[in-house]
């Protein structure tokens, strides 16, 4: 077995010139690891190997290198942190992160920084080979000028299936989407057209579509996702009243029915969570919020728009403004500012698709001073200016 960190040297052909070979990095401090992969991969890539985050850092120095296999326990250093740092400065290099344990939250923070999927130890081979050939198949297709780690993965299957909410009611499924976003990759489109531009590059685990969607290209929608993914379940997130008649298109298909009113947030959730748990898309309990956190995002995705601030929500809702700063960050990671915030930013995407839209005019949607003020805000957030993510979205 070549020693980890130096290259295999490709096969000499009859002519005398080499031909290219993959070259893979393994980043892994278990000398098994090494061995096992060296025996599985050496007949059809070059493979190369680093124990630790600054030799495998040393190695992308010297070496071309198509794939990286990380280890996500690394001396030193973790995982998620090299796998950020390659992403940054080689965004269009292969990521496969390996572990022995990977949470649901683990593997959608990995997919936030670039991985391209996961194996969770032991695995097999055919497993390793079969996946290491689809990252390097889909050099071509996943080829931008925005970081992956700002896309979501392209696999309907794993850590990077995602969730699709469809409607125009923007602040209540944008509230779903960053919630949800703790246990599954999710996303959110304003209308069928921005939904089936999504829908060319992925494919679902879960459609939810909102009534504020047209009858007609709800029912429009909802066929070609069945026809795309026929296990792909789709929900119909509908007004308070339960027993209204759906529309006939509707009627017809094969889908299932949420009811939801400004206090059920929560219960929907749940809902929402149980359906992925079912599809084994996710391992995490159903959330659970308090009543004061559910009026303040229920309050929120409707006045986005407005100057909110901390006090303001707090007044509206019935509590004091210590309290609701307190349950935020406990019951959902981020303070009542920075929610606010990211809302405004998720809402912002999808007005950038409408191309009638100025920046100011936009800004002004969402709650922010002028398009200087939403470039700032959108870049730290986004990672981009809101003028190179709406070129992305439009050219692709």
């Amino acid at each position: 077995m070549p020693e980890a960190g130096l290259l295999t040297h490709a096969p000499e052909r009859a002519d005398g010139m080499h031909h290219h070979r993959p070259v893979i990095l393994v980043v892994d401090d278990e000398r098994g690891v090494h061995e096992f992969c060296h025996a599985v991969l050496g007949d059809q890539y070059d493979v190369l190997g680093a124990h630790d985050g600054p030799a495998a850092l040393a190695t992308l120095d010297s070496h071309t290198v198509d794939l990286v296999l990380l280890d996500l326990r690394l001396p030193g250093v973790y995982g998620l942190e090299m796998l950020a740092q390659i992403n940054d400065t080689r965004p269009q290099l292969k990521v496969i992160i390996l572990t022995a344990v990977m949470s649901v939250r683990t593997a959608v923070e990995a997919m936030k920084n670039g991985a391209f999927h996961y194996l969770t130890k032991p695995f097999s081979g055919e497993e390793l080979c079969l996946l290491i050939k689809e990252a390097l198949r889909s050099d071509r297709d996943d080829a931008c000028f925005l970081p992956r780690r700002h896309l979501t993965s392209r696999h309907p299957q794993g850590p990077g299936a995602s969730v699709l909410f469809v409607g125009s009611a923007l602040g209540p499924l944008v509230a779903l989407k960053l919630v949800l976003e703790q246990y599954v990759m999710a996303d959110v489109a304003a209308n069928t057209t921005i939904a089936l531009r999504w829908l060319s590059h992925h494919l679902p685990a879960l459609l939810v579509v909102h009534e504020s969607l047209l009858s007609a290209d709800s029912t429009r929608l909802v066929r070609i996702v069945q026809s795309m993914a026929l296990a792909c379940p789709v929900l119909l997130l509908a007004g308070s009243a339960p027993n209204c008649q759906l529309p006939a298109e509707l009627a017809s298909l094969p889908m299932y029915r949420l009811t939801g009113d400004p206090g059920s947030l929560d219960r929907l959730l749940r809902e929402l969570i149980e359906v992925l748990a079912i599809r084994h898309m996710v391992a995490a309990p159903p959330p659970t919020f308090s009543s004061y956190v559910v009026k303040a995002l229920s309050y929120i995705s409707i006045h986005y728009s407005e100057a909110l601030q901390v006090n303001t929500v707090a007044e509206a809702i019935g509590v004091s403004v210590g309290h609701l700063a307190h349950l935020f960050p406990v019951e959902l990671r981020v303070t009542v500012k920075e929610y606010v915030t990211k809302v405004r930013i998720e809402v912002a995407k999808q007005l950038l698709y409408q191309r009638g839209y100025t920046l100011d005019h936009i800004a002004e949607k969402v709650g922010f001073s002028d398009a200087s003020h939403l470039s700032r805000v959108f870049l730290r957030y986004a990672g981009y200016r809101p003028g190179t993510y709406r070129r992305y979205i439009l050219s692709s």
